[in-house]
């Protein structure tokens, strides 16, 4: 299903997709397989936007803080 939604917005005037995913391999190979074809459409591809990939966000987030807390930096 996934797959479908990258064919179809390269083959329609969709100008962004929007994708619910935390799978960084699979991530990849569609930016592999499409990156070239929506820069040229000026179609915008936004990953990792969602609960999937909040938790790590967060956690990478509150670890700079402290670490920038406790180098008092």
């Amino acid at each position: 299903m996934r797959q479908e939604v990258y064919n179809v917005t390269m083959s329609s005037p969709v100008q962004c997709i929007v994708m619910l995913t935390g799978e960084v391999p699979w991530v990849m190979r569609m930016i592999k397989a499409h990156h070239a074809e929506a820069a040229r459409k000026g179609v915008k591809i936004v990953n990792f936007c969602g609960f999937d990939s909040i938790p790590s966000e967060l956690g990478t987030t509150f670890l700079v803080n402290h670490m920038q807390e406790k180098l008092n930096r």
